[in-house]
């Protein structure tokens, strides 16, 4: 009865063990299982489902099971993931609801939720709301209107992306700010993009185009946010005049005009010039020591091997510079 017992047991136990098997590239901090379930039950959430508002990349993309789905536990630490990956504030936590004023309910892109059934992850407010500013976006000067103005962004009018940075900042009417530029960078510092955006009037003057919730409308009517093709036609700054042509800037030349191939070309003919001169000094020294040895073996001997050298010295330069010459001849022909 005995082994009936261990075997049963055993049988048991052995799908459980491997239902918890532990993911690789686990998210520090948090809890992750692999589980055969592809939507990992109620108590926990697919690692690939939570994504990121600018890119609407996973969060957690690089957390993996060599067999199953790798299955996230909702609890505070996931919520406080989630909350790093969107850099809106500073701590969250699971809460029943987020009515405190400094807090904001974090909008997912779909609809699972970090937290456990029944609660919602909840962002505190980074910093305490400025005099007269309504949002937590450094760099950004925003304002409550009860009327919104053409070069204003209306900053309530996406709620799934701004809530979190509007925690804790309560307006008559609506919170704006400015559009252009500087909204345009801000927003794409805050969804960690690299690269300079700008708001560029045409379509065909950027080289990466912002994509997110917000990408339609950061610029108003300075056209699109962007990192502008270099020379394009963009909109300067956030204020609301249309963009001006990007204009070409020249740089002094500091070769006067003449191009790379026959800069080195003069470059060898000077140094062909010096070590011929050299040449023509070791010829003269060799003669006159010919001339003073008086018969000397040593000296006439000392004498002979400096004209020697120079004579190898002179047809190396000379085979050397005709070389050359033929080389940048045929680079500047083409």
């Amino acid at each position: 009865m005995s082994t009936v017992a261990i075997l049963t047991a055993a049988i048991i136990l052995i799908p459980q063990t491997a239902s918890a098997q532990n993911c690789t590239a686990t998210p520090s901090g948090t809890m992750c299982s692999c589980l055969a379930d592809p939507s990992c039950g109620a108590n926990s959430i697919p690692a690939q489902n939570i994504s990121t508002k600018g890119t609407k990349t996973p969060i957690f993309g690089g957390t993996t099971c060599t067999a199953g789905t790798p299955c996230l536990i909702r609890e505070d630490a996931l919520c406080q993931k989630v909350l790093d990956g969107y850099a809106a504030g500073t701590s969250a936590s699971c809460k029943t609801s987020c009515s405190d004023k400094k807090l904001a309910a974090i909008n997912l892109m779909n609809t699972l939720e970090p937290c456990s059934f029944g609660k919602v992850c909840c962002a505190e407010a980074a910093v305490a709301p400025t005099t007269g500013g309504c949002i937590n976006l450094p760099g950004i000067t925003s304002t409550c209107k009860t009327a919104v103005g053409s070069g204003d962004v209306d900053l309530n009018k996406s709620s799934s992306y701004w809530s979190p940075l509007l925690a804790g900042y309560s307006c008559t009417g609506s919170c704006t700010a400015p559009a252009g530029s500087e909204l345009c960078a801000a927003v794409a510092k805050h969804d960690k993009l690299s690269g300079t955006y700008v708001c560029a009037m045409n379509l065909s003057d950027c080289q990466t185009a912002l994509n997110n919730d917000v990408s339609a409308y950061v610029c108003g009517t300075q056209g699109t946010c962007c990192i502008a093709k270099p020379n394009s036609a963009t909109a300067g700054g956030s204020g609301t005049g249309a963009g001006v042509a990007g204009t070409a800037k020249t740089l002094p030349d500091p070769l006067g005009g003449v191009n790379i191939p026959t800069f080195i070309g003069n470059i060898i003919k000077t140094f062909a010039g010096i070590a011929g001169t050299i040449a023509l000094v070791m010829f003269v020294y060799g003669g006159i020591m010919l001339i003073m040895s008086g018969g000397e073996q040593k000296k006439v001997a000392d004498g002979q091997k400096i004209l020697v050298n120079a004579s190898i010295g002179l047809l190396l330069i000379f085979s050397a510079y005709t070389f050359v010459t033929a080389i940048i001849s045929a680079i500047l022909a083409e």
